[in-house]
């Protein structure tokens, strides 16, 4: 099994690479829409974020989520603009995603949804990827 610190290693890595907006990388290596919602770049934590819930509204208007939407209005009314660092995510860290040897990563594949984010991001997919327990989360922190 592939230990916290070496997850922690790459992602300090990759933070190494700095950016000014928020997006995915385009074919001319500028940072343009997001892979998923073509929504982007954005120069904003705020814009980024409130979109990001945004767009998802027209699936939740189908679903039994539907009665949600006006609580996450209101949420994306309360979020501050924040001046978080972007940086080189790679945007899906998960173990289908990582070639393992001798339980130690020797290689990274699928950067289709890489791209410039708040530092946050990698790290809270692997979060919620790995259903950690608390004690592994606290430890992650440490790196």
């Amino acid at each position: 099994m592939v230990s916290n610190s070496q997850i922690a290693e790459f992602i300090e890595a990759f933070q190494k690479f700095k950016y000014t907006k928020i997006g995915c990388f385009t074919k001319s290596n500028t940072i343009g829409p997001e892979a998923d919602g073509k929504t982007g770049p954005f120069n904003t934590f705020k814009k980024w974020i409130t979109t990001t819930i945004e767009k998802r509204f027209n699936l939740m208007e189908a679903s039994r989520f539907k009665n949600y939407i006006p609580r996450f209005k209101a949420f994306c009314e309360l979020i501050e603009d924040r001046k978080l660092p972007i940086v080189f995510c790679h945007g899906d860290l998960v173990p289908k995603n990582m070639i393992e040897k001798e339980g130690k990563i020797v290689g990274l594949i699928d950067f289709e949804w890489s791209g410039a984010f708040p530092y946050i991001y990698d790290a809270a997919n692997y979060f919620e990827d790995f259903n950690l327990d608390e004690k592994e989360k606290e430890q992650f922190k440490n790196y």
